[in-house]
């Protein structure tokens, strides 16, 4: 899991937080990338991405794409 900087996403025209994380699942490293967005009207977006540490660098750049194409189509958010 590379030297890279999770702080800079877009969901909807709102900045989201985002944390990279690290866990075992059934003896099988797994990294994990967690973003999320607290609205206007108090509604949390959460966009989550996991794959195994071997290939999470790898398919990070299409799972940033994705995350950074969620639109809302609700306009009160």
């Amino acid at each position: 899991m590379g030297d890279r900087n999770f702080t800079t996403f877009s969901i909807s025209v709102h900045n989201a937080d985002s944390v990279i994380f690290a866990t075992n699942i059934s003896y099988n490293a797994v990294g994990g990338l967690l973003v999320a967005e607290f609205t206007n009207h108090k509604r949390i977006i959460f966009a989550l991405y996991g794959a195994t540490q071997n290939t999470f660098d790898m398919s990070l750049p299409i799972a940033e794409h994705m995350i950074n194409s969620i639109k809302i189509l609700s306009p009160d958010v």
